[in-house]
């Protein structure tokens, strides 16, 4: 795969385009590898950590995203203030039963609704604790 990344990244630095590379990994492997590190040597410009709340440390097991809370993400804040790194964090509201439909916080059905506000509220809780405890500003969006 990084071969793969590699190339393409090397053909885009060529034509002079500037390049988004989204990687969608457990959070594990990036954290307790250089996997990340390693991709980002690739990249040839300036980037930030942009952290969907999915992507939590939540130690294998399931949780709901009204479950998440902010001990899952200490590790990527860490992780960051190491590697000197600005973070961006999302809520995800998407990839879930519950969004289905295609409507998440404008859904017509208040259980639903409801659902998705609590999970945007533990978002923005997560969001207060990143902020508090990087020293590289965060950019937040929920």
């Amino acid at each position: 795969m990084l071969e793969d990344l590699k190339s393409q990244i090397w053909n885009y630095r060529e034509g002079e385009c500037k390049l988004l590379v989204i990687i969608q990994v457990r959070p594990e492997i990036l954290i307790n590898s250089e996997g990340l590190k390693k991709i980002y040597s690739l990249i040839p410009s300036k980037y930030r950590l942009n952290l969907h709340a999915i992507y939590g440390d939540f130690g294998g097991k399931y949780f709901k995203q009204v479950q998440i809370a902010p001990e899952h993400f200490k590790g990527w804040i860490e992780w960051t203030k190491e590697n000197d790194l600005k973070i961006d964090f999302n809520s995800t509201c998407f990839s879930h039963p519950m969004a289905d439909s295609g409507f998440t916080l404008s859904s017509k059905n208040k259980s639903i609704r409801d659902f998705w506000i609590k999970h945007v509220k533990k978002a923005r809780e997560i969001s207060a604790f990143i902020v508090k405890n990087k020293v590289i500003p965060a950019f937040i969006i929920c």
